[in-house]
């Protein structure tokens, strides 16, 4: 009797260790990586200048990863859904660049399906200049230093390229 008890107690903790295990796929599989970043780094004997900006780069990314998996929520919703999440999530800095002000409700829907994750470590270029001005950008997390001005989170730049097509004259640099 009690080989069977100690026996259901065992079966019982490994399936709850299974199930906490799997609901925490994500953070796993994070620091998977991190460890494998770090391995990697020691072997090849990177500056610890350089391994500090990667560990933060992949910090980064996994926060960003989250806005990725946004995207593909949005994509199976229903249009109905879609416009009242879109308008909500990205109102705020769509409203603040003046060509889009008075916006219909769709716009949001096709701004927010067509947006791409672009992750940036500190120190480096965002934009470069003399390049075309192909992209708009809106800081979601962190800042950004362009044209003598500080942007934080929800500010837009690039906005040159809503006009015309041209190289930019200016840089912008994530700090």
């Amino acid at each position: 009797c009690t080989i069977i008890g100690a026996s259901v107690y065992a079966y019982m903790v490994g399936a709850v260790c299974g199930i906490v295990a799997s609901m925490d796929e994500k953070n796993t599989k994070f620091y998977q990586q991190m460890d494998a970043l770090n391995g990697f780094m020691r072997e090849k004997n990177i500056s610890p200048d350089l391994r500090e900006r990667l560990r933060d780069y992949f910090r980064f990314k996994r926060y960003n990863s989250v806005i990725a998996d946004n995207h593909g929520l949005l994509e199976g919703m229903s249009p109905a859904l879609r416009g009242e999440v879109s308008e909500q999530l990205h109102s705020k800095w769509i409203n603040a660049v003046d060509f889009f002000v008075g916006a219909p409700a769709d716009f949001y829907i096709d701004v927010a399906l067509s947006l791409d994750v672009a992750i940036f470590c500190s120190r480096e270029y965002v934009i470069r200049e003399n390049e075309l001005n192909l992209s708009l950008y809106i800081t979601e997390r962190g800042v950004v230093a362009s044209r003598g001005r500080i942007l934080t989170s929800g500010q837009c730049f690039g906005l040159d390229m809503l006009y015309s097509l041209q190289r930019r004259q200016y840089f912008a640099l994530s700090l």
